[in-house]
């Protein structure tokens, strides 16, 4: 039994409530960890990967989302892990950017917090119980 957390979240800390709620509302378990900014992320990462999901937020503290996105990225272990970046930002060159850093899918974060736990239902609905990844052991080497 795989008992990795579906779900790598970096978030600010004031949606994280937001996430817990949706994972809620879901019919089957989300095994979530919470990273308290970009430096307890890449920490994280070092101790154990998560299996569906790394969700990342531009706005966390401590390193951006888009450096936090880049550091993901040039990590083998992560390498086919997906990586939502949600930014703040609705200009178009945030959106190219964030998908030449690595992204596989960009959100920009609603405007109105009440539409937060729609948003992070819909995220994990898609990203933790239809997509399906590649279950890679830990220590595979997936460099081709």
């Amino acid at each position: 039994m795989d008992h990795r957390p579906d779900l790598l979240a970096i978030l600010e800390a004031s949606t994280r409530p937001y996430l817990q709620q949706a994972a809620a509302r879901l019919p089957r378990t989300v095994r979530i960890r919470l990273a308290a900014g970009g430096r307890d992320g890449l920490t994280s990462l070092g101790h154990v990967l998560p299996s569906r999901l790394i969700l990342v937020d531009d706005a966390v503290p401590d390193l951006s989302g888009f450096a936090l996105l880049r550091e993901i990225r040039q990590e083998r272990r992560t390498i086919c892990t997906p990586v939502v970046l949600l930014i703040h930002s609705r200009d178009a060159g945030a959106s190219r950017d964030a998908y030449g850093a690595g992204a596989n899918s960009v959100i920009v974060m609603p405007q109105f917090e009440d539409d937060l736990l729609q948003l992070f239902t819909n995220v994990l609905l898609y990203w933790c119980t239809i997509n399906r990844v590649p279950r890679w052991p830990e220590n595979a080497d997936v460099s081709g």
